[in-house]
Parts: structure tokens; C-alpha cells; sequence
């Protein structure tokens, strides 16, 4: 009859994975952090402030149009017109 996978067998099974899985993190991580350095100097390199601080608060700190609209004391629509002459002025290098 056979017998079943001893414990130590099964742990040592089950902490390769999570080590494994902890390097694909890992390496996922460290790419997202390369894009979001990418996004921070292409923004960094539009000279006017308005359209950094608009694009940062999207684009880097993940915030909603309403709320951008809220705390730059701007009107909803104006918030979106103001998006697209942002991207109008953005220069990103294809680098990937």
C-alpha cells in the first residue's frame, strides 16, 4: 500500500512555491516601479504646472475626475479639457 507524502516532504513542497510566487512578485514589483518612474519624469518634463499637478493626481496617486475637480477648484468638464492639452504636450519614449 503506499504510503502518503510525509509532512516534511509536503512543507518543503508548499515553501518552494511561496518562494517562487514571492519572485514572480518580486520581479512584477520591480517592473511597476520602472513604469511608474517613466510616467513620474514624463510628467516631470511638461513645463506647465497645472498639467503635472493634474496628470500626477491621476496617473500617479490614482485619483477620480470628480475628486480632481474638488481639490484644484476646477469645473468637472474643465478638469477633461485640461486632461487632453496635457496629453497633447506629453512625450513619452517608447522604451518597452
Amino acid at each position: 500500500m503506499p504510503k502518503a507524502q510525509s509532512n516534511e516532504n509536503r512543507i518543503e513542497v508548499i515553501t518552494e512555491k511561496i518562494i517562487e510566487v514571492e519572485s514572480q512578485i518580486n520581479d512584477e514589483l520591480d517592473e511597476l516601479q520602472s513604469v511608474r518612474t517613466e510616467i513620474e519624469n514624463a510628467i516631470n518634463q511638461i513645463p506647465n504646472e497645472t498639467y503635472q499637478e493634474l496628470l500626477e493626481r491621476r496617473y500617479i496617486q490614482g485619483q477620480r475626475w470628480e475628486r480632481i475637480a474638488i481639490e484644484m477648484m476646477y469645473d468637472y468638464r474643465y478638469v477633461l479639457k485640461l486632461h487632453g492639452k496635457a496629453l497633447q504636450t506629453l512625450h513619452i519614449e517608447k522604451g518597452h
